[in-house]
């Protein structure tokens, strides 16, 4: 059910993909659909899990926190912009319905708080990090797939590295 909502939403958009759609999809009835899932907001949390868990954060190349969070930070650019509808449906307010989005924050939390920061500075940081890279992808979700993959990239990196830059005094 999960993934085929996920194919619906890639192919049409997070917005018109509705449980009715979905059930019709998989040859069931509502109810019956209604049964394995609350609502929509429930299954959208699903789906995002779904692809964040495809997606396990890497392991930690050799290198300081900065190296680790620019390869984290790129991975889940790289899932927003194959699921463009992504974005929109991460949750960082319910952490607990979200294993694997979660996972992502505590990989990068536990890659800053081993170079010096208390724990919940560490775990803003982090915070920090991957809203930024949703906003960026809130952003690439308005725009045509095709459009100015390059400039978005550059932008994206300089970004990225700036972001790094001022987490630098608070990581040391």
């Amino acid at each position: 059910m999960v993934r085929t909502a996920i194919d619906l939403a890639d192919a049409d958009g997070l917005a018109n993909t509705s449980m009715r759609r979905i059930a019709s999809s998989l040859d069931l009835d509502f109810a019956t659909l209604r049964k394995s899932v609350d609502d929509r907001a429930h299954l959208e949390i699903l789906m995002a899990d779904a692809i964040f868990a495809e997606h396990p954060p890497p392991e930690p190349p050799a290198g300081d926190w900065r190296a680790q969070l620019e390869a984290l930070c790129r991975l889940q650019l790289l899932m927003y912009r194959r699921h463009r509808w992504l974005a929109e449906a991460v949750s960082f307010k319910k952490p607990q319905l979200s294993p694997h989005v979660a996972g992502h924050t505590e990989w990068a939390v536990r890659g800053l708080a081993g170079d010096g920061p208390a724990p919940e500075t560490a775990r803003r940081l982090a915070a920090t990090a991957a809203n930024f890279v949703r906003g960026h992808a809130m952003n690439l979700a308005q725009e045509p797939p095709e459009s100015g993959v390059d400039e978005d990239t550059a932008l994206f990196e300089f970004g990225l590295q700036r972001l790094l830059d001022g987490f630098a005094p608070l990581v040391h």
